[in-house]
């Protein structure tokens, strides 16, 4: 996996303990949260961007504009 975007947050599985996540509002281009490494299940009206390359996710929030809320 390198990033991924997930959309529908209804009980979405993290199933691997050594990648990233942050929470991400699609409108409005904000990461909502601090980045969290662990496994669990989540449950958001916000999206979800999966990561285990930190420069890879930092070169896709600055092509996008995405920011830290």
């Amino acid at each position: 996996m390198s990033l991924t975007i997930i959309e529908n947050l209804n009980d979405y599985d993290i199933t691997e303990e050594k990648d990233w996540w942050v929470l991400y509002d699609m409108s409005t281009k904000k990461i909502l949260s601090t980045p969290t490494q662990c496994a669990g299940t989540i449950a958001s009206v916000h999206s979800l961007i999966i990561y285990d390359d930190q420069e890879e996710f930092d070169l896709y929030l600055e092509e996008n504009n995405i920011s830290f809320a």
